[in-house]
């Protein structure tokens, strides 16, 4: 079995984190900055880290400036959450 980079285990941590947050289909920047904080800390230049390799690999889409599509597609463990938790937040 292939061995995932620990970049990539974060980010899953955070997708699951999102989804148990009652985001399935869209997270405003607000909410998550708050989901990033409480994973890895408050610091503006870890929030922009940690968006970017979201948004890299593909887990979040930004749809505009204060809203990204949660893609829970690419990330088959979030997937799993999702679907047996489901949409609870809507914004």
């Amino acid at each position: 079995m292939k061995q995932q980079s620990q970049a990539y285990e974060t980010c899953v941590e955070i997708m699951k984190t999102i989804v148990q947050a009652g985001f399935t289909y869209q997270i405003t920047r607000k909410n998550l900055k708050k989901v990033i904080m409480l994973e890895r800390g408050g610091d503006p230049r870890t929030f922009r880290n940690w968006l970017n390799n979201l948004v890299l690999i593909e887990f979040l889409k930004p749809v505009n400036a204060s809203v990204f599509r949660v893609n829970l597609e690419r990330c088959p463990e979030a997937l799993a959450l999702g679907v047996k938790e489901g949409q609870k937040k809507l914004m």
